[in-house]
């Protein structure tokens, strides 16, 4: 019987990591996922020995400094993992001859378009963990040309602290909630991401070349935060959960450190043309999440008053 094909993953403590362990145990695939403590990124050593002890046939990169605020004050740290941690894995995998996945971001964009941002669209972050994730792209390819980076958005599920989350705890104290009508994105389900990216992975193990080496996988509807939770709660009631007034208002009602784009709407068109990958419907995704979410019945632990959102 031929050896089941190993699947290492660093970041494995972050929200993508899990989700890929998770979905890759539900597939019956072998994943091995490194948090910080065991292989951190920034330490191009460290990832060498991982990568030489697991001897894995394929390396995803989801490790990187997510937290947005943060990073206008810790420039150095963003860098350090966000680009410099990045090339070391891509780096270590063209050492061993294996296929490599690195995982990037929607903030590399501005947000001045009006529609889905392209592969083809020129990049201009707005802030320092934009910027870091886009130098990590660019040093991604340097050192690995046949890197496969994936840029996703607004990745969220029930579990993990993040914006659905967050919202869903908040109306469990609240009637009435305000969201912003006025930033748009491509809200992305962590296991559906995770599902694709399995796909992805044991076709690059078995040999396969895409066409390109940049790629948008995303969710496929593009809409604004306000009109996103507008769907989750319609959903949520109509499961038996509690009604929750909505208010539109303005992103800068809810100042950041950090500036936000406009629009991070990402067009997966290339991904889905070039290997057929296609994330489920926004709607099917929420109502797994609202489904999971009642029929689990978690306590709130709290909000904390930090920016409600989570960042690949």
């Amino acid at each position: 019987m031929s050896r089941q094909p190993i699947l290492l993953v660093f970041g494995g403590h972050g929200q993508l990591g899990r989700a890929l362990l998770r979905r890759a145990r539900l597939a019956g695939r072998h994943c091995v996922v490194l948090p910080r403590a065991a292989a951190d990124v920034c330490a191009s050593l460290r990832v060498h020995e991982a990568i030489t002890r697991v001897q894995p046939d394929i390396v995803i990169n989801a490790a990187a400094y997510t937290a947005v605020d943060q990073a206008e004050s810790e420039r150095a740290s963003a860098f350090a993992v966000n680009r410099d941690g990045a090339a070391n894995v891509a780096w270590a995998a063209s050492e061993a001859g294996i296929p490599c996945i690195h995982v990037s971001t929607d903030y590399v964009f501005g947000g001045a378009i009006g529609r889905p941002y392209t592969e083809q669209d020129s990049p201009w972050p707005l802030s320092v963990y934009g910027a870091s994730k886009l130098a990590g792209e660019r040093a991604v390819s340097a050192a690995n040309g046949k890197a496969v980076i994936l840029r996703t958005g607004w990745v969220y599920d029930q579990f993990e602290g993040g914006f659905v989350r967050k919202m869903l705890e908040l109306a469990r104290r609240r009637d009435r909630l305000q969201v912003a009508g006025d930033q748009f994105g491509s809200p992305t389900h962590v296991d559906d991401l995770a599902d694709a990216m399995l796909t992805l992975a044991a076709r690059l193990v078995a040999g396969e070349q895409p066409p390109a080496r940049l790629y948008h996988l995303a969710g496929p509807t593009g809409l604004s935060r306000f009109e996103w939770m507008e769907m989750l709660f319609a959903l949520l009631a109509r499961h038996g959960g509690q009604s929750v007034g909505l208010q539109a208002v303005a992103a800068n009602a809810f100042p950041t450190a950090a500036r936000r784009p406009r629009n991070s709407m990402l067009d997966s068109t290339r991904v889905e043309h070039d290997l057929g990958l296609r994330l489920p419907p926004l709607i099917d995704a929420l109502e797994r999440c609202v489904l999971t979410w009642l029929e689990a019945d978690p306590i709130a632990d709290g909000v904390n008053g930090a920016p409600l959102e989570h960042r690949l």
